[in-house]
């Protein structure tokens, strides 16, 4: 079996992640022999080639569910969707847009459309209960298998229950809101961190190359451009930070991680993970004393091994049975 994978990774490590982890899964649980990736971004040119020299189309994971889905901003495709004769597959995707709430959360006439064509072959699979929800909404076949870099493929690495390295993952471009203002709230959250576990190093790591001007810690690294360079999460025992992939990561490999959330996407996959509890609205964040309240927290849960993580990574590997399950039923 051959299959096109549709990837969007052009700088951000998470979207390499996604990649490789869906490849990765293709390969183990599907018939998938060879495979090819083609820039998502970019038009379909030549549909009679892939028509011709492969069994299935797949779009791998990541906020692919704007409402402009099929469109040159997100996945161009191509015009008319009935052109593609063979199986399109959508593994693993959530909502795309900076809302805060999924009501009035809707699909263009040619995205819809397109969504309903593609779920004839195969249910779309979605990363998150928010994503699930709206595609329910629009009577369109779904199912809830979680994100491609929840499902960890390799050994898990051994966990040290006490936390001698952090990963903190910045972010400074938040839609709406002064960059200025972001680059020294991540600053004050990394000196509070470093203050509030003072025998850890801390680390900063960029996802989307040295873009974010933030300073502090004992260390920086810059992990964008591949699928590889995450994997120096191995070494650390816990992330605190805005990076969702980086959050995925760590919960993937049974590692506790505590993700700063500001859009639908976040919150969507913090609920579906059961990791909201633990997690922390940005905006909430840097009011007052909250910032040293939830760090204090954090520093309690570790003290006793971090217990409330076992119901998340339980709800994880559930994820992956559903996964599994769906990539054996549909792609063969």
């Amino acid at each position: 079996m051959n299959l096109a994978l549709l990837f969007r990774a052009r700088l951000n490590a998470g979207d390499y992640i996604i990649n490789r982890r869906t490849a990765e899964l293709l390969k183990k649980y599907t018939p998938m022999k060879k495979c090819k990736a083609y820039k998502g971004w970019k038009k379909i040119h030549n549909v009679a080639h892939l028509n011709k020299h492969f069994d299935g189309i797949c779009i791998c994971g990541g906020p692919a569910l704007y409402p402009y889905f099929h469109s040159p901003k997100i996945y161009p495709l191509v015009d008319d969707i009935r052109q593609i004769k063979i199986p399109i597959y959508v593994i693993g995707v959530g909502l795309g847009v900076y809302f805060n709430k999924i009501n009035g959360y809707a699909f263009t006439r040619k995205s819809l459309n397109t969504l309903k064509y593609i779920s004839k072959y195969a249910p779309i699979s979605v990363r998150d209960e928010y994503a699930y929800t709206v595609l329910k909404r629009n009577n369109i076949p779904v199912v809830f298998t979680g994100c491609p870099v929840l499902h960890y493929m390799d050994e898990k690495p051994t966990y040290r229950k006490t936390v001698k390295k952090i990963a903190f993952t910045p972010l400074t471009n938040i839609q709406n809101v002064n960059r200025n203002i972001l680059i020294k709230q991540n600053n004050m959250l990394i000196h509070e961190i470093m203050r509030t576990f003072p025998d850890a190093k801390v680390t900063v790591v960029e996802h989307r190359g040295a873009e974010t001007k933030v300073k502090g810690g004992h260390a920086h690294i810059n992990i964008s451009g591949n699928s590889l360079k995450i994997k120096v999460y191995k070494d650390y025992d816990m992330h605190i930070g805005f990076r969702l992939h980086g959050h995925l990561y760590f919960l993937s490999m049974h590692k506790p991680s505590y993700l700063i959330t500001f859009d639908i996407r976040m919150k969507g996959m913090s609920a579906s993970m059961k990791t909201d509890k633990s997690d922390r609205y940005y905006k909430h964040i840097m009011k007052g004393n909250d910032m040293k309240v939830w760090l204090s927290n954090i520093v309690s849960q570790s003290k006793n091994g971090f217990l409330q993580f076992n119901d998340v990574y339980k709800n994880i590997e559930e994820r992956k049975k559903v996964m599994i399950e769906f990539l054996k039923e549909n792609i063969k």
